[in-house]
């Protein structure tokens, strides 16, 4: 994983909400590198503990779902780019670090189309 996507998670939650990173449950780079930290066995193991990365993929996938339909009801007038979200959303119906980080890189595409950026 590259190291800016924890911030790219976090503004791009703090973009549709119009907010600061205390000002909104989620919009929170620490939550996303939760997830990264997951993804790696613990020292000393060989293995990923499956429940706490499981746990950490639902945790991001539950805030940029809550996050995506927000911008989409935002937003709903553009047809072009709610399709765009949409396709963000599909990525989240199969929750997994790869298509976490397919569905933050394309949302933040459609958003720099619209002018979205967190502020």
């Amino acid at each position: 994983m590259k190291a800016m996507e924890a911030m790219d998670y976090e503004y791009l939650i703090r973009a549709v909400f119009k907010c600061g990173r205390t000002r909104r449950f989620g919009a929170d780079a620490d939550i996303f590198r939760g997830l990264e930290r997951a993804s790696v066995p613990f020292p000393g193991q060989k293995s990923i503990d499956q429940y706490k990365l499981g746990f950490k993929i639902g945790e991001v996938t539950a805030y940029l779902y809550t996050a995506l339909y927000e911008v989409q009801e935002q937003y709903k007038e553009n047809k072009e780019f709610t399709s765009k979200i949409d396709k963000c959303l599909e990525y989240l119906c199969k929750p997994s670090i790869e298509n976490i980080d397919k569905c933050i890189e394309e949302a933040w595409g459609a958003f720099k189309e619209i002018g979205l950026c967190a502020g």
